[in-house]
């Protein structure tokens, strides 16, 4: 699990992506929430720490370092093409600005992928991986 400045930073930055669209589109934190999504498309993150260690000898601050899987889900059948275009454009978003907090880094984003998960009838899921490091 993200250090929790990890996770607040990251989903303010998409929140704020997010609502600043010609037609906004919902984030979803659905982690541990059960939501009832009615949405058309909508998005949504996991964040997954990989390592943490100390930058210095005496216990001073520690680099995490971890993945943010945001995914994008719309409609199947309605909205695959919206769901491919908003994760690249969320992926050029964070390219662009690398840094979604004063101690988080984006330090690579990887292009849109299918997602095999969840219910295959009816949402149709694109992902994208953002690799950080979070200096604390």
């Amino acid at each position: 699990m993200s250090s929790l400045k990890v996770v607040t930073d990251v989903q303010a930055a998409l929140n704020f992506y997010l609502s600043n669209l010609g037609v906004p589109v919902p984030y979803y934190d659905t982690i541990n929430n059960q939501e009832t999504i009615m949405d058309d498309i909508w998005v949504s993150a996991s964040f997954v720490a990989y390592d943490a260690e100390s930058n210095c000898y005496d216990g001073g601050s520690v680099r995490e370092s971890g993945s943010i899987e945001v995914q994008v889900f719309s409609e199947s059948g309605k909205g695959t093409t919206a769901a491919r275009q908003l994760a690249g454009e969320i992926a050029d978003y964070f390219r662009q600005n690398p840094r979604p907090g004063v101690d988080v880094v984006i330090e690579r984003v990887t292009p849109p992928n299918e997602l095999f998960l969840g219910d295959a009838r009816r949402w149709y899921g694109v992902g994208i991986s953002l690799e950080y490091d979070y200096f604390n």
